[in-house]
């Protein structure tokens, strides 16, 4: 027994003398970095230090790089975890992104690395299908249709929600069923998450199918929907709790707003304008009065802005906006006149700026040219609403002022036939606007 005991301590021995040194933990440059950034990546790196043969360290460390953009040196300890626990399927996914988005040669690679995850599995079903959808899209981009089809069905029984019928709609248009891939994407056209992408898709099976109305249909609902946001993926979710600093504060802060925690995103950037004061945190601050509807305090945030960046130009053109909204208020009211004047004229100015850093703009163009008419100057006005249908004709609404301006101006024929065009680019299902021109198109045959 002595014998034995001897020779397994000396077994334990060999094992610890072989085994691999672990290698030492990245290092990144941060020269300039928020210190609260500086010292929480500080902090995860020492932590990682004293406790080396962890992959748990490992993958939080590369978790917190991650978070703050160090990638490749996350995509380090990401593997040097993976290989310290293989059952844990966050570390080839975080690897399978960034070998997917990030390759120097432009040339995905993530696929491996997202089968490898989907084999290994969570517990939690909600990761579970987070995996499962990643892996579907990535092998559809790779045309592995077959594959990818069954993992957007799920399991017998599962409902498909709007994600997973896009996707089975983008597989039936690459075998060429356009009548399932329409019926697909159809049904999930109407869904938040999804309606600009399905829109431009059901617009390429229309002009596939040879239906011109349909696609033209679908052309105007794409172009007129706001952008469809990112698909929820809880393993980012969780790098995303990980930011710190100020970025991360402007991130929260548009989060918050998006959900419509508007006070609370408010309150969030009028802390960051006292304590990270800079142009685009006013600029920020100024957006979100301005959607409260306080136009006083937003111009003030503006100005504050410019102060600090006088060539900033998102911030002139929400300024020239914001004075054209109180000024065309003002407008009507016999005593304001003057200040309204004032105001208008002083957003003229900063439309043209606006413009002169960014002449693609319609909506500058456009309210540019609203001013213009207010202040008198209508052929002027009339040249700039012009401009903005130039610049967007898929628009409807640059042709609707243009209609009316024309209209007001006697320019019947011409007037009529913009207002036409502005019917005929309305989304579907857009009644207020319709409901507008009509009144319009009757009031003066």
């Amino acid at each position: 027994m002595v014998v034995f005991a001897l020779l397994a301590i000396g077994g334990v021995g060999a094992w610890w003398a072989v085994r691999p040194t672990p290698p030492a933990p990245p290092e990144v440059s941060l020269d300039g970095a928020d210190p609260e950034v500086r010292e929480t990546i500080d902090a995860a790196r020492k932590t990682l230090l004293t406790e080396l043969r962890s992959a748990d360290a490992w993958g939080r460390y590369g978790m917190v790089l991650r978070a703050h953009n160090f990638e490749s040196a996350a995509d380090e300890c990401f593997a040097e975890a993976g290989r310290r626990d293989t059952d844990d399927a966050r570390w080839p996914y975080y690897r399978g992104l960034y070998a997917e988005f990030n390759q120097t040669d432009g040339v995905p690679r993530g696929l491996p690395d997202f089968r490898r995850a989907w084999e290994i599995g969570h517990p939690d079903p909600d990761y579970r299908n987070a995996l499962r959808m990643r892996l579907a899209e990535t092998l559809a981009d790779r045309g592995q249709l077959d594959e990818a089809e069954r993992l957007f069905r799920g399991d017998e029984g599962h409902a498909p929600g709007p994600r997973e019928l896009f996707g089975l709609g983008l597989i039936a248009a690459a075998r060429d069923d356009l009548p399932t891939a329409t019926a697909r994407l159809t049904s999930a056209v109407d869904h938040p998450t999804v309606r600009q992408k399905a829109a431009v898709q059901l617009a390429a099976l229309a002009r596939r199918s040879g239906d011109t109305a349909a696609a033209s249909r679908y052309q105007v609902a794409a172009a007129s929907a706001p952008k469809d946001p990112d698909w929820p993926d809880l393993f980012v979710r969780d790098l995303e709790a990980l930011q710190v600093g100020l970025k991360a504060r402007l991130f929260r802060a548009s989060a918050l707003q998006e959900e419509g925690q508007t006070r609370e995103s408010l309150k969030l950037l009028l802390d960051l304008c006292r304590t990270h004061p800079s142009a685009e945190i006013y600029y920020k601050t100024a957006g979100v009065l301005g959607l409260s509807g306080d136009h006083a305090r937003a111009e003030q945030s503006l100005r504050e802005s410019l102060k600090r960046d006088p060539d900033f130009a998102p911030a002139h053109y929400l300024l020239a906006v914001t004075l054209y909204i109180q000024g065309s208020a003002r407008w009507t009211r016999e005593s304001d006149r003057e200040v309204a004047r004032a105001m208008l004229r002083e957003s003229v100015e900063h439309f043209r700026t606006s413009i002169e850093r960014k002449p693609d703009s319609a909506d500058a163009h456009r309210c540019l040219g609203g001013a213009l008419l207010l202040l008198g100057e209508k052929a002027e006005g009339v040249k700039q609403l012009r401009l903005a249908i130039a610049v967007r004709p898929e628009r409807y609404d640059g042709y609707l002022y243009l209609g009316t301006a024309l209209m007001e101006q006697g320019e019947r024929d011409e007037g009529l036939r913009n207002l036409r065009s502005a019917e005929q680019l309305l989304p579907p299902g857009d009644s207020q606007p319709r409901q507008l021109i009509e009144s319009l198109i009757k009031g003066k045959n």
